[in-house]
């Protein structure tokens, strides 16, 4: 590593770490180069050189995830070409991704690890030099710079190790590609046709539920202005449907999908996820 790239770190999470009632303080530092996630009591070399190791800390491990939880709040979807922050998606994507689970006669152990994968899959876009990057422009800078794809690479591997998320699942892999569907059903169809009242026919499967997302974007909007990080950090503890005011707002959430989704046969919509039948749970 050189000595640049070594002293290249950034900071987040102070507002954070100055409310958890540790009497943690200081601030979380994110390291490009290797992927690195540090406490520092001051943000300085010799306080890098000082800090503390997220993953060696449970108590450490806890509010970095909070603070990551609070940095999808504000950042924007499509780059910043829409209203529609980091935090409602993943809440939206783990809901979906949990109802294809029990659609498609998923174990109650796999329901739950759709729910938290669904919800953690875009956490490493709050660390700081992540962020929403469309995926289009995504892939490309991923092709032509390869540092690009391993750091996204590190710093989804470092999300899912401070976040303890393993998936404990005779075959993880079914699970993983319910949530990747899930992810590109919520952008393509429902936030879509909510965000930009556009449903064009390239779409496929997803046009004629993004032409009914359109006609319920004012309420889609509400639900997902309501979203707080707490909600989505109850999905990631267990999995489970998120708890306090926003219940309405998630339920919401989850009946539109499931009017959406409710017209398609188990069969037809295991062959929209897997590309064939459902593979063995």
């Amino acid at each position: 590593m050189t000595p640049a790239a070594e002293r290249s770190w950034s900071t987040f999470g102070e507002a954070t770490l100055n409310d958890d009632g540790e009497g943690l303080g200081g601030y979380f530092a994110f390291r490009a180069a290797d992927g690195a996630l540090r406490w520092l009591s001051e943000a300085s070399d010799a306080g890098w050189s000082r800090g503390i190791t997220v993953e060696e800390s449970h108590t450490l491990r806890a509010v970095a995830k909070q603070a990551l939880v609070s940095n999808l709040m504000r950042v924007l979807r499509w780059g910043g070409g829409s209203t529609c922050n980091v935090l409602a998606h993943s809440v939206r994507v783990g809901a979906i991704a949990n109802l294809v689970s029990r659609r498609l006669s998923g174990s109650e152990a796999e329901q739950r690890a759709c729910s938290s994968l669904g919800a953690i899959h875009d956490l490493h876009e709050g660390l700081p030099g992540i962020g929403d990057v469309p995926s289009p422009a995504l892939r490309w800078l991923m092709s032509e710079v390869p540092a690009i794809r391993d750091l996204h690479a590190r710093a989804e591997a470092l999300v899912l190790r401070v976040c303890e998320a393993d998936v404990d699942l005779e075959s993880p892999g079914r699970a993983r590609q319910i949530v990747k569907w899930a992810d590109r059903f919520a952008a393509s169809a429902i936030e879509r046709g909510g965000y930009f009242d556009d449903a064009p026919p390239w779409l496929g499967d997803a046009c004629g539920i993004a032409v009914h997302a359109a006609r319920r974007a004012e309420r889609i909007r509400f639900v997902d202005a309501m979203m707080q990080p707490r909600d989505l950090l109850a999905m990631l503890a267990d999995g489970a449907p998120p708890v306090g005011i926003v219940v309405d707002a998630a339920d919401d959430m989850r009946a539109l999908t499931r009017s959406l989704l409710g017209d398609i046969e188990s069969t037809d919509l295991a062959c929209m996820v897997f590309g064939e039948s459902a593979p063995s749970k």
